[in-house]
């Protein structure tokens, strides 16, 4: 990271192909999700090492320059794109900032669980029923493409009992997966800031991650919300369960890693972990689980203890 400029001409590069993606297929491509990831990423790294204000800069340096070029290729420039740019942006450098100065990626997650809570919160209070909001988005798009399919393989019962779960499903789907976007960019960042300027730190950083014991509390509370309460109030909090899952999985996966590591294990066996990981959703609750219980257990401290004593 030489200086501002460079920063602001790579951030610039990855938010023109967003917002032209964004303008071309609905924002929806892989490229344009993974350049989005990467432009967050570097917006990260300029505040991770240089503070808040040189991030605005480079953020502020990278919207100007890609709507003006936006403007000269497509003739025009739109507003919605330019909105969901800040969305998904301006978050990262809020964790971004605060991991600068707490060094605390527990700390990072917790902040991330208030910001998907709120985001749950807006959504239920700007539509009385999101899920119905969603059958209706959902019926117009994949229902009709199922009805219409010419395999007859679908009745209409099945249909609709499929598009109501995933419309009950949605919002904490779509929550889970920006916040997810959120501490991937930020993850990636100080990655990059630890190959530059601190080579091995990410490693113990991410190893060490937990999360405070409010939010587990929060957790527990919003489980028994969705298992005993009723009508939206109780969707809700199973739309939180979402969220809280994918926190959760974070600090599970880095006692995973621990252990391997521990174990002094071959790097294939990181692979089949991941392999498991993605393929059984069974597993991932269960290290979700464990990354919960670490909240209260401290499992790595006693793992680092038995291994120091067994020497």
């Amino acid at each position: 990271m030489r200086g501002r400029m460079q920063g602001i001409l790579v951030a610039s590069v990855f938010s023109l192909v967003i917002i032209l993606g964004f303008l071309q297929a609905g924002g929806s491509s892989l490229i344009t999700m993974i350049c989005g990831v990467l432009m967050a990423a570097v917006i990260a790294l300029v505040t991770l090492r240089k503070g808040a204000v040189e991030g605005l800069v480079t953020l502020a340096g990278a919207s100007v320059a890609s709507t003006i070029l936006n403007l000269v290729v497509m003739q025009n420039i739109d507003f919605s794109a330019l909105a969901l740019f800040a969305i998904m942006v301006l978050p990262v450098w809020g964790l971004a900032l605060l991991l600068r100065r707490t060094v605390s990626l527990g700390s990072v997650l917790s902040a991330s669980v208030v910001i998907g809570m709120l985001g749950v919160i807006g959504i239920y209070i700007v539509f009385d029923d999101p899920a119905a909001q969603w059958y209706e988005m959902l019926s117009m798009s994949i229902g009709n493409q199922l009805s219409d399919s010419s395999l007859d393989v679908f009745n209409a019962d099945e249909i609709d009992t499929y598009l109501n779960t995933l419309a009950e499903w949605m919002t904490g789907l779509m929550v889970a997966a920006i916040v997810s976007t959120y501490l991937t960019s930020l993850l990636v960042a100080r990655w990059w800031q630890a190959l530059l300027y601190n080579p091995g730190g990410f490693k113990e950083e991410f190893y060490g991650a937990r999360v405070g014991r409010y939010i587990g509390i929060t957790a527990f509370l919003v489980f028994v919300g969705a298992l005993l309460g009723s009508g939206l109030l109780s969707n809700m909090m199973s739309d939180m369960l979402w969220l809280f899952s994918f926190i959760y999985l974070i600090p599970g996966i880095a006692i995973a890693h621990s252990i391997i590591a521990l174990a002094s294990a071959s790097k294939p066996l990181f692979i089949v972990f991941y392999v498991f990981l993605a393929i059984f959703p069974q597993i991932a609750i269960l290290v979700a689980l464990v990354g919960w219980a670490d909240t209260w257990f401290n499992f790595r401290a006693k793992l680092i203890k038995d291994s120091s004593s067994s020497e």
